[in-house]
């Protein structure tokens, strides 16, 4: 039985981002890697933008941007058995519109971008918010 992904994808970027209002920033690229048996998730070095001011916040954002790509795979793949290494390469957090609800979004939309690659979709750059604009970055 095939293991997702069956073959790396590089720079998986997604923007969930909602202007006009506050509560919506999420910005993230991962690499999605073949690994060992399950899912992990690695933070490479450099991949939080100002992390001293995010020393608190950077990691829970990381894990709600985990458990939305880990809960997009489990309801489009169910059978599917992961081994999956995820590696967040950037994290670019907004001092007051991030939030742990954005990160899980932008995890599901990445994963959503992952799969749709791996059967050939051209990428999408930007996920925006619903009703609303957001730009790359």
């Amino acid at each position: 039985m095939r293991t997702f992904p069956s073959r790396p994808l590089r720079e998986v970027r997604v923007s969930w981002v909602r202007q006009n209002c506050c509560g919506v920033f999420a910005v993230a690229t991962v690499d999605v890697e073949p690994g060992p048996p399950g899912f992990a998730v690695e933070v490479a070095g450099g991949a939080v933008r100002d992390p001293d001011a995010h020393r608190e916040t950077a990691p829970v954002f990381t894990a709600a941007l985990a458990e939305g790509f880990r809960a997009e795979l489990a309801a489009r793949c169910p059978r599917v058995p992961l081994a999956v290494t995820v590696v967040v390469r950037e994290l670019v957090i907004h001092p007051v519109d991030s939030t742990e609800h954005a990160f899980r979004t932008a995890g599901r939309c990445a994963a959503a971008e992952a799969l749709d690659r791996l059967h050939g979709a051209a990428p999408t750059p930007v996920r925006r918010a619903p009703g609303r604009t957001s730009t790359k970055g």
